[in-house]
């Protein structure tokens, strides 16, 4: 079949591209294809779309059978494309790409192709759905086929491809990987000790990622990591491979064991991992600066695959800007190594860390290269995993070791990272090698720069991160040496470990923080300016002038201007201003003709106007309106579309929104609304709708311009890719203006509505409509209504096609936010029957996590759907004779019978004769749930028991009180018992304390206990249990509210965990010492003997420059609310200087004015307390408030009244007296508010619906039950309704209680129609169960006080009675029918016939005997024969009074 010449063209075009020399050039032609293929090709019709992927697969065959290597690498580059898209067969597309990837893998030699081949595998693994685990199989039993054959020269390659093969299978699939884990770890020692050390090192990464997946599992214990641990101690032994024809030498036996070891050490220490994660982050930012400066491309050693990790310009990383119809899948993304630490590899390590040392430190003496190369590697770990034991026996042999090969070695960066890290790991043990390693650090660094060698000469890196390691380990103790490094490292070329530096010294050594500040400035404004910064005050730093740049040539210079843009936007350079640089870089910088400088001062200025836009001077406001106004003519005219991009992005802030609302600015963010690139519409279109709420006069208008335009777009366009922006725009203007979608809401829904139901869509166009619809559907809310079912048909319709997973997780999606806009629960099962079997066998073969989650999320929107009805809906009931066998019964032969929680019921309202019913209530809904809270194995209900008893607390008042002794001790059992739930019974337990006030006294010792146990567990992780520490605060502040000075007696406990919290929270916000502050200012008197604890941590929040203003604020209003109860004037000193150090501490900028005021509040406070001995500190607070030129006119005038003499001391506030607030609290009657039953759904409760089978009564009752307790107007029965729907027992143990509540409430012609559902139920079914509820409901109501019992006929409940073998129930109501006949003859009522009479007295006898009562029966039997002979002739009325038996009865 002939070729379409424009496919012909375009195919030439790509392969040409990919077989370039260059990298560059290949790697664009990868992206370029992706887009085009994504963009372009899937518009095109099934045809041209298969010649296009046939004539570029028969390409591919020609360029992996070359002989040339850029070929083949273009080769792989275009099947990469081919996986990672959804267009055309991707089927057949899969099974073509395996063919060329199996015959590239086994014919090539190449290292580089190896692992490129190897990479796209994984990718074709992770792509390749159900056919996945044959692709893994097959690829897993191949490789270690080869590992396990003879080693030759002629089969390397092979070895290196099955590790290579091996690994990326572990990283991209590894619970198809771990299937095989047993046999990988048989085979892959062995090439880990293999003779190339290639092999090594990427069988050692293999070994890295297969353990990476056991950390994950744990389930064979500690197998896999002694395997590893006996390979280690494994000695060389030449005879065990005299026979392979290529054998390791012993040191590519050693060294093999090293990287095992490096691996364990890995698998043991999450936080040694970390720390050499960062310092890889500073590497690689400073590799690359170094190529850049040096302008020569390199092939780096460790082999990397560029093309996997880059992205086409559209997929933006913008969280504002929509998802995009095709998922830009990464492989690198699926293929990062995750971090996990193995708890049982750090036992086998611990337990053997001194045999690993010994071994490891036996090589040093080693001169191969990789052996020295590892061991370099090796030392830090092995320090950070027990740093004690290792700074006791081997820091100074590891020390000496490092320094050794520092004057020897001439590649010095490895040694100068691993001896900074080893100082981090053993803190300050590393100082009597101090002066040592400072020595050479020193002598590597430049000194005399006059000298033309000192100026050409260039400076490792690797000594910066050094350095920044040596100030974290040892703090501000080396800040003098450190001092005089500083001078030094600011007269070399600046680079990014440099910065890194100078960074992390400023943040470790705080005293040292302004001269880096003023130095690297300086440096900065030379390479910038040409000039230093005209600073007044600041440090004199011997800085070069800026000729010492003059030397780099033009490449030099612009990529030191770009290195000290990035510098000056991410240095914090607080406490200096900037705004004289910002307008240097936006006047010099921002039209430079490099785009990477362009680019750099874009994200500087925007990073600088956030910075200055914080002061509210007239100055600086104009400042930001100018460089405001520059970036978006940048924004809008610069040639570079991510240039154009970045100004957006950078904008999109809330603190530029009141300037971008002005007129001039929105005018030029709706000219980038127009702009070419999709991303940049989509970040305008967002900072758009933001600024309609500022500025909604002037957008408004024109917004509705815009979606008229996107909704002809929708409508009209014959392009897809057209039509999905579009379609992504509506989607962001939804969420971002909601206000303006609710009056087109019809308009809107019906053009998407239209899209969606078009045939042979785009796959993209469909996700976009759908998002779009989402979006819709939660702003319109019930008016999406009348769409929803039409919607949710289509919806239904797309469930099942799994060819796309992002369509699929869009689709699902979507139906969740109609159906929780709509409120439409369960409905979407009866009108889709098959739905609920859809989503249920997603949730079991669906490999993508985030499709499951929404499936998750969505069943739980739709609510839980009735079996019986499920299997109606489906069709497998006919009819009403087959319900019987589906419903599943809620009362089990042999279980607890509901009637034994009816007795426990009527056993409390006997037990309580005095009480009402009001009273009653909630102490049978409080002994319920404490019930539930006693049971360990009730524990899954224990929390919303809890919950449920503190809304009853809530209702009760004051009346609580009374239940304190059931309550409180139940849940401080909990609490001990179960460390997951104590925050929330902690919070629980403060809404109950707030109620009850003084009477939780008697529990205080235990509740302080608790907090003292867990507050000292949350210490050891501070950053765990943030919220939960904040919780128990929170307790302690309603505990003092709540008994006042008695708090007192119990801060012993709690004051050594308050003290810590000052120290322990790291935190940016400090949110735990916040709730601390909030906390300490409510204890008031409770303080006193305290305060001079808690007063120096307190003041010294104000000298710590990186807590934030609201802390210190927080800090100083703590302080002036103490002086209202305590008298502080003995601590003055302690909180005078620390506020006027805050005060004169900003010399470039002002205070912040509210700080400033707080700080003035706060020393005003203080001093009525001194009087006249405050005039000691007037002249010294004077002249720090001239100097900063605040003025404070409360001040002023306490400072006159002191002079005068007319200053007075005032009493010290104290708390009201309680003496009398107790009886009265106590005395106080139980305050309720009954709710308004609804009489209609009571009685629409009791009918039900249809009941024919057992499981239909059953089901009732159950709903009966619940519907009770949920009409109840009693509020502390309706608490127990949340439980009762997950507990059943709860609903059955208070449907008694719940009904009596109802009962009470309800007319005398409502009760009729009650009674009548009630007796209807008793004689429609005769099912024990059912009965015997509705009779323990009456036997109930008879001990009640509601004027009566039920009125239910006794000859039907008598006879119910019988029929359930109720034997002493059917005794009561035959009696009472028997005394009413008798009542009624008496009165001379109406005749009753001698049969009737004969029938109530067999009845009597015949439940005598049942009850083996034979006394009682024989009295009966003689009763009814005395009646007889009485009767005489008269038979028709009997007249008679029943003996005494019958009374006894």
């Amino acid at each position: 079949m002939a070729v379409p010449v424009k496919v012909k063209h375009k195919v030439d075009d790509f392969v040409e591209r990919l077989r370039s020399k260059a990298e560059d050039a290949r790697t664009k032609s990868w992206l370029d294809l992706k887009n085009y293929i994504v963009l372009e090709l899937s518009e095109e019709n099934t045809e041209l779309i298969g010649s296009f992927m046939n004539y570029l697969n028969s390409e591919i065959e020609k360029m992996r059978n070359s002989n040339d290597t850029n070929a083949k690498k273009g080769a792989i580059m275009a099947i990469d494309v081919l996986i990672n898209v959804d267009v055309g067969n991707t089927s057949k597309t899969i099974s073509r790409s395996e063919n060329h990837l199996k015959d590239m893998l086994a014919k090539e030699t190449d290292p580089a192709l190896l692992q490129m081949t190897a990479s796209v595998i994984g990718s074709l693994a992770l792509r390749a759905g159900q056919a996945a685990g044959n692709i893994v199989d097959f690829q897993n039993n191949k490789a270690i086929e080869e590992l396990s054959g003879e080693r030759n020269e002629k089969n390397e390659s092979r070895r290196l491809a099955a590790v290579l093969i091996l690994r990326e299978l572990a990283l991209c699939t590894p619970t198809l990987f771990y299937q095989s884990i047993s046999r990988f770890f048989d085979i892959i020692f062995k090439p880990i000790r293999d003779p190339k050390s290639l092999v090594r090192v990427q069988a050692v990464a293999a070994l890295r990622a297969a353990l990476g997946i056991v950390a994950q599992r744990e389930n064979q214990e500690e197998l896999f990591y002694k395997t590893c641990y006996q390979y280690c101690t494994m000695e060389y032994n030449a005879e065990q491979i005299a026979f392979e024809k290529v054998k390791p030498t012993r040191d590519d036996w050693l060294h093999g064991t090293l990287l095992i070891v490096e691996e364990l050490l890995r698998c043991s220490s999450l936080e040694g991992e970390k720390l050499y994660d960062e310092v890889a982050a500073i590497t690689e930012v400073q590799a690359a600066h170094d190529k850049q400066i040096s302008k020569v491309v390199t092939v780096p050693r460790k082999i990397s695959i560029p093309f996997m990790s880059s992205k086409p310009l559209r997929s933006t990383s913008s969280s504002d800007v929509t998802r995009l119809a095709v998922s830009e899948l990464s492989a690198d993304a699926q293929r990062k190594e995750l971090r996990y630490e193995s708890s049982s590899c750090c036992r086998l390590v611990t337990e053997h860390f001194n045999k690993l040392c010994k071994l490891v430190f036996s090589m040093k003496n080693n001169r191969n290269a990789f052996i020295q190369q590892t061991l370099v590697s090796l030392l830090p770990r092995l320090a950070i995993f027990q740093s004690a034991q290792f700074s006791k026996t081997y820091l100074k042999s590891a020390v000496v070791y490092l320094l050794t090969l520092l004057k020897r070695e001439r590649d010095k960066g490895p040694l100068f990272i691993s001896l900074g890290m080893v100082c981090v790991a053993v803190g300050k043990e590393i100082a009597p090698y101090l002066s040592e390693i400072l020595e050479i650090i020193s002598t590597s660094l430049p000194k005399d720069l006059s000298q033309k060698k000192q100026k050409s000469s260039t400076v490792e890196p690797a000594i910066f991160t050094c350095i920044s390691l040596l100030s974290r380990a040892m703090g501000n103790e080396i800040h003098l040496s450190i001092r005089e490094l500083i001078g030094p490292m600011l007269h070399v070329p600046l680079s990014p470990s440099l910065t890194s530096s100078l960074e992390d010294i400023a943040r470790h050594i705080p005293s040292l923080r302004r001269d880096i500040k003023d130095g690297l400035l300086q440096v900065l404004s030379l390479i910038l300016t040409g000039r230093p910064p005209m600073n007044p005050g600041g440090p004199r730093l011997a800085i070069q002038s800026a000729a010492v740049y003059d030397n780099a040539g033009l490449g030099h210079d612009l990529t030191n201007i770009t290195l000290a843009l990035r510098t000056l936007g991410t240095f914090d350079f607080e406490g200096h201003s900037l705004t004289k640089l910002l307008r240097h870089c936006a006047e010099n910088f921002l039209a430079s003709d490099n785009e990477e400088v362009r680019l750099e001062a874009v994200k500087t200025c925007s990073s600088l106007l956030t910075y200055t836009n914080k002061s509210h001077q007239s100055t600086q406001a104009q400042t930001v309106a100018d460089v405001l106004n520059k970036l978006l003519i940048v924004g809008i005219t610069d040639s570079d579309a991510d240039i154009r991009r970045c100004v957006l992005e950078s904008l999109n802030n809330s603190q530029f929104e009141q300037h971008l609302a002005q007129a001039e600015n929105l005018a030029s963010l709706f000219i980038a609304l127009n702009d070419e690139k999709f991303e940049i519409r989509g970040i305008a279109m967002v900072m758009i709708g933001k600024l309609s709420k500022k500025n909604p006069a002037y957008v408004m208008p024109s917004l509705r311009k815009v979606l008229i335009q996107l909704m002809a777009v929708l409508e009209h366009s014959g392009i897809g890719r057209d039509k999905e922006q579009a379609a992504n725009m509506v989607y962001l203007l939804v969420h971002n203006a909601p206000r303006i979608i609710k009056p087109y809401l019809d308009a809107i829904v019906d053009v998407l509505m239209s899209k969606l139901l078009e045939t042979n869509q785009n796959v993209g166009v469909l996700t976009a409509v759908l998002e779009a619809l989402g979006g819709v559907a939660e702003v319109g809310g019930q008016k999406m209504l009348k769409y929803a079912d039409e919607l949710l048909k289509v919806i239904e319709g797309m469930l099942e096609d799994s060819s796309s997973a992002h369509k699929q997780e869009v689709v699902i999606r979507t139906m969740g936010q109609v159906v929780a806009s709509t409120g439409l629960v369960v409905e979407p099962y009866n009108k889709f029957p098959n739905l609920l079997m859809i989503l249920l066998n997603m949730l079991v073969v669906e490999p993508e996590y985030s499709v499951r989650k929404e499936v998750i999320r969505l069943l739980g929107l739709l609510g839980a759907l009735d079996p019986y009805k499920h299997k109606l809906n489906l069709g497998k009931i006919g009819g009403m004779e087959s319900a019987g066998a589906v419903v599943l019964s809620m009362w089990e032969p042999g279980g607890e019978r509901s009637d034994g929680a009816d007795v426990t019921t009527n056993e409390m309202l006997v037990s309580m004769p005095t009480s009402t019913l009001d009273e009653f209530y909630p102490a049978v809904a409080i002994a319920c749930m404490m019930r539930i809270i006693n049971e360990p194995s009730l524990s899954q209900f224990h929390l919303e028991a809890v919950s449920g008893i503190n809304t009853i607390f809530k209702s009760l008042g004051n009346g609580s009180v009374h239940y304190i002794s059931q309550v409180v001790p139940a849940c401080l059992k909990v609490m001990r018992e179960n460390v997951s739930v104590r925050q929330f019974l902690f919070t629980q337990l403060s809404n109950v304390i707030s109620i009850v006030k003084l009477h939780i006294k008697p529990y205080l010792a235990d509740i302080f206990s608790i907090i003292d146990i867990t507050w000292g567990s949350c210490l050891e992780t501070p950053e765990q249990s943030e919220n939960l520490q904040k919780t128990m605060i929170d307790l302690l502040r309603t505990t003092v509210s709540s008994i006042e000075t008695e708090f007192k007696l119990y801060l012993p406990e709690i004051m050594p965990h308050m003290l810590k919290v000052f120290i322990t929270d790291k935190s940016p916000q400090r949110t735990v010492i916040k709730s601390l502050l909030s906390a300490v200012q409510e204890f008031g008197l409770n303080l006193d003997g305290y305060i001079h604890l808690l007063l120096p941590p307190i003041m010294q929040l104000l000298d710590q420059q990186l807590i934030e203003k609201e802390v210190k604020i927080l800090a100083l209003k703590t302080v002036e609310r103490l002086t209202d109860s305590l008298d502080l004037s003995e601590f003055a000193s302690k909180i005078i200087h620390p506020i006027i150090r805050l005060l004169d501490s900003n010399t470039l900028s002002p205070l912040p004015a509210d700080l400033c005021k707080q700080a003035m509040a706060t020393l005003c406070s203080l001093m009525p307390q001194l009087g006249k001995k405050y005039r000691i500190f007037i002249p010294m607070v004077q002249k720090t408030l001239h100097r900063q030129k605040i003025t404070d006119a409360r001040y002023s005038s306490i400072v006159r009244e002191i002079a005068d003499g007319t200053m007075f001391t005032p009493a010290i506030r104290t708390p009201l007296s309680r003496s009398n607030t107790d009886a009265d609290f106590a005395s106080t009657p139980i305050r309720k508010e009954k709710q308004k039953i609804r009489k209609d759904d009571i009685i629409r409760a009791c009918r039900g619906t249809t009941k024919v089978s057992k499981d239909d009564w059953i089901e009732w009752l159950r709903r009966f039950n619940l519907e009770v307790l949920k009409l109840s107007p009693d509020p502390s029965l309706k608490a127990c309704y949340i439980l009762a729907q997950s507990y059943q027992t709860v609903a059955r143990e208070m449907f008694n209680a719940a009904f009596v509540s109802c009962w009470t409430e309800l007319k005398e012609e409502d009760k009729k129609t009650l009674i009548g559902e009630i007796e209807k139920a008793l004689d429609g079914q005769k099912i024990p169960e059912i009965t015997q509820t509705l009779l323990n409901l009456a036997e109930f109501m008879e001990h009640c006080d509601t004027k009566g019992a039920l009125p239910i006929r006794p000859a039907l409940l008598g006879k119910q009675a019988v029929d359930c073998r109720a034997y002493a129930k059917a005794l009561h109501y035959v009696e009472e029918e028997f005394h009413e006949y008798i009542k009624i003859e008496k009165e001379g009522g109406a005749k009753h016939s001698v049969g009737t009479s004969m029938e109530l007295m067999e009845k009597l006898i015949s439940v005598n005997n049942k009850l083996e009562q034979s006394e009682a029966a024989r009295g009966v039997l003689l009763y009814a024969k005395k009646k007889t002979c009485d009767g005489g002739g008269s038979r028709d009325t009997v007249s008679v009074t029943p003996p005494s038996c019958l009374e006894g009865l």
